[in-house]
């Protein structure tokens, strides 16, 4: 049940996982006309009461110029609150990368029991290739915030992903993915800059053709990545029918894997490659 609490004895603490807010118009304004419609969710601290779920409209409500506001009071351990208060946005996918990085650290930290992703994963209800996305994403916001990139959960405006100034989440997951394969053969000066590029070439990209840039990368590392990008937006596929022995496919599909792409891309990348280095193609263009 729940019951009318002043709002001055409301707070929001670190439980609370979602710090950004967004635009709290709409609600206040619904607020005004309809009232604050479902029960904010809130436990008892020192006096007073910490929000658990439902910070928006606890601030909506205070800019509406409620004095009371609907609430469920329960006895939550840290542990159960961070988890609520977690999953509860992530179903409602209101977190923005960093919100989601932060509540799963903080969530693990209260909760010994977590040992791995699995664990993770389990108790928030979601998909473990969801959190190690979150983790790959994250990994490829920080190399990118030098820049002032974003990595956005998210569909981003085009405009913006085209300034180089967001990428979407998937395309960083599969960034840093695929950056991590090469990153050994790519001179430690360079990476940074090459990693950079990467993710501006891709960000206006849809995510097939933005796959395919990069694993064309892959296979030439040592490529300027706009001269990758031309390769790639060049080609126009002509089907093909080559049939080989098992022992030549199984030597494909293992030298495929090595490099994180398909037989077809290693065999049209190996005779592009023959091709050029026999002059029957000029450098550094595709047919």
């Amino acid at each position: 049940m729940s019951q009318e609490i002043p709002i001055d004895k409301i707070f929001i603490g670190e439980v609370n996982v979602r710090k950004n807010l967004g635009d709290l118009l709409p609600l206040i304004n619904s607020i005004k006309e309809k009232g604050v419609l479902q029960p904010i969710l809130v436990r008892p601290s020192e006096g007073k009461f910490e929000v658990v779920c439902g910070a928006r409209r606890l601030e909506a409500a205070k800019a509406a110029g409620l004095k009371t506001i609907p609430a469920i009071v329960r006895e939550l351990s840290d542990r159960d609150a961070i988890a609520i208060s977690l999953t509860e946005n992530l179903h409602r996918d209101n977190l923005d990368l960093e919100e989601r990085i932060v509540g799963y650290e903080k969530l693990k930290k209260a909760n010994r029991n977590i040992k791995t992703d699995r664990d993770l994963a389990r108790l928030l209800n979601i998909p473990r290739t969801k959190i190690i996305e979150d983790y790959e994403a994250y990994a490829a916001f920080l190399k990118l915030s030098k820049e002032k990139m974003k990595v956005e959960v998210r569909p981003t405006k085009m405009e913006e992903r085209k300034k180089g100034k967001s990428i979407p989440r998937q395309h960083a997951v599969l960034l840093e993915r695929t950056f991590k394969k090469v990153e050994s053969k790519i001179p430690e000066e360079e990476r940074e800059k090459k990693y950079v590029q990467l993710a501006k070439v891709i960000a206006p990209l849809e995510q097939k053709v933005a796959k395919r840039v990069l694993n064309h990368f892959v296979v030439h590392p040592e490529k300027p990545v706009e001269e990758i990008k031309r390769e790639v937006l060049e080609v126009h596929d002509i089907p093909v029918t080559v049939n080989f022995t098992p022992r030549v496919f199984g030597g494909l599909v293992r030298a495929a894997e090595e490099r994180g792409i398909t037989v077809e891309q290693l065999v049209k990348n190996i005779v592009e490659d023959w091709l050029k280095r026999g002059g029957y193609l000029a450098q550094g263009k595709s047919s």
